[in-house]
């Protein structure tokens, strides 16, 4: 596979980065290879929660800013 088709993407469900398309990788396009073997309604609680944080996170570091 070319390295131009080699892309790092971030895990939709645990935010980590990971390499897609690996050679004989599980990963998809959205889950890295640990998070595809996850059941999907734990996936999709794993999903919201994470994008809370990162909302979370922005939100704080924003105020830190204005004190």
């Amino acid at each position: 596979m070319a390295e131009s088709e080699l892309q790092r993407r971030t895990c939709r469900t645990c935010g980590e980065a990971y390499t897609y398309p690996e050679s004989k990788s599980l990963a998809t396009r959205f889950q890295c290879e640990k998070c595809v073997k996850i059941p999907e309604d734990v996936q999709r609680v794993f999903e919201i929660m994470r994008r809370r944080m990162d909302r979370l996170t922005k939100e704080v570091e924003a105020l830190k800013k204005k004190a």
